[in-house]
């Protein structure tokens, strides 16, 4: 459960790199068609770096939904030591792994 939420906050950080590498892209075609509308080099140069900013969206989005759905087929209910309140392995434990508690039979 742990890797999935580091997963998905990764892929929302990266969505949050791409969404800016996106809008540079399109504000260097806004640049070049203001500063010298008749230089098609700077239209494909921004044009193809938005490009790669909206690629770069789809496909973390994309990771992230992958992430979000395998979470919400991970079992609703996790053991947790009463104790130190981490999460136990799914083997059945007399004492907790962590703290050495004994615990509760459930």
């Amino acid at each position: 459960m742990a890797y999935l939420k580091e997963r998905m906050s990764k892929d929302k950080g990266n969505i949050k790199s791409a969404f800016v590498v996106a809008m540079v892209g399109v504000v260097l075609v806004g640049v070049f068609a203001i500063m010298s509308p008749n230089v098609w080099i700077g239209y494909v140069l921004g044009g193809m770096v938005a490009v790669v900013g909206f690629i770069g969206i789809v496909a973390n989005e994309n990771d992230y939904n992958k992430a979000l759905n395998e979470l919400k087929k991970l079992p609703k209910k996790i053991p947790i030591c009463p104790n130190c309140e981490k999460e136990l392995p799914q083997s059945k434990l007399e004492s907790c792994p962590f703290c050495g508690k004994p615990l509760l039979p459930s």
